[in-house]
């Protein structure tokens, strides 16, 4: 109990976002994560293979795609609640609304 009492004390000096950064820190994710994600969906007969680079911070995530080559360079955003799309050839990205978030099998 007096850990807790001491370490709550020695942070509360700090502000939130000091705070999160030095677990950021403690963590050793200050400047993110990424990953290659391969998504492979098989419906009936038909089976299509979709590649991503995905790097994220905190919860913000842009994901690129690889492959097919016909959606290579397609992004997805997604900042706080908020989900972006843009396709190649579009002229700005759309947001994609809280009721058009996709759920289940539409995911």
């Amino acid at each position: 109990m007096v850990l807790l009492l001491l370490a709550g004390s020695a942070s509360a000096d700090l502000s939130t976002e000091e705070i999160l950064k030095k677990a950021d820190e403690a963590r050793g994710n200050l400047k993110g994560v990424q990953w290659e994600v391969s998504v492979v969906s098989k419906e009936k007969e038909r089976t299509t293979e979709m590649v991503f680079f995905v790097p994220a911070k905190g919860f913000d995530v842009l994901a690129t795609s690889l492959f097919p080559a016909k959606d290579k360079g397609n992004k997805i955003l997604l900042v706080r609640a908020d989900i972006w799309v843009h396709k190649l050839g579009l002229t700005k990205p759309a947001r994609i609304s809280t009721i058009q978030k996709p759920v289940g099998m539409a995911s």
